[in-house]
């Protein structure tokens, strides 16, 4: 099993008390969100420790996103709740980030891991339907992920 190093809980109990005393700095509020990404990302954590700072990282992207929503914090947002079997959650950034980047690729491709994690093959035909269908953009590396998805 990997465990996080030293370092990285030193790292990010110091985040945590610099967080604790100034919770309406952006900047530490991206940092601190970056870091805990990177750590999740890389697998250095499990178990107990891994699931409560997912919920963590949940909870500071939210805040993140309510003062400047960008579409990758919605993505890292998505892919986190996916992780955490939060559908709920996942469901309803998928229908925002829909809202503001319409047949955006990244948005399609996460609405397809969506769906294969919840094991809805007929939502997967219609999005795989709906993208043929309004020839929406796709770049080469997201033509080849739709391509598995139709074999």
């Amino acid at each position: 099993m990997v465990e996080i190093s030293k370092e990285n809980d030193y790292a990010l109990q110091k985040f945590e008390q610099e967080y604790a005393q100034d919770s309406e700095n952006y900047e530490l509020l991206e940092r601190y969100c970056e870091f805990l990404w990177n750590c999740l990302e890389q697998n250095l954590m499990r178990g107990q420790i891994e699931t409560i700072n997912r919920n963590l990282f949940d909870e500071l992207i939210s805040k993140k996103i309510s003062k400047k929503p960008l579409l990758s914090d919605y993505i890292k947002k998505v892919k986190n709740a996916l992780k955490l079997k939060n559908y709920t959650i996942a469901s309803s950034a998928i229908e925002k980030m829909e809202k503001t980047w319409q047949k955006n690729e990244n948005v399609i491709l996460l609405k397809l891991q969506y769906y294969a994690s919840m094991d809805r093959g007929d939502k997967i035909k219609e999005l795989l339907d709906t993208i043929e269908r309004e020839h929406i953009y796709l770049s080469a590396k997201g033509k080849e992920e739709i391509a598995f998805w139709k074999n």
